[in-house]
């Protein structure tokens, strides 16, 4: 089984926000969670993305009237 990092970090990330909703008014954490999950979400798509991994997510042109 492998280990997905980014899937543990947003279940930790659900949790803490989860906990911290319990103890504090919910407002400040609602913004506070937000934020966090941008900065994650920001954070995998600059690893994602960045250009050592282009080989990944860059499609290669197919000639004119080739198939498949």
């Amino acid at each position: 089984m492998e280990l997905n990092i980014e899937a543990v970090l947003v279940i930790l990330l659900t949790a803490v926000i989860g906990v911290s909703a319990d103890l504090f008014e919910i407002r400040p954490v609602y913004i506070i969670g937000s934020f966090a999950f941008l900065t994650l979400g920001s954070m995998i798509n600059l690893v994602v993305f960045d250009n050592s991994k282009s080989k990944y997510y860059t499609q290669k042109q197919m000639g004119e009237g080739s198939v498949g």
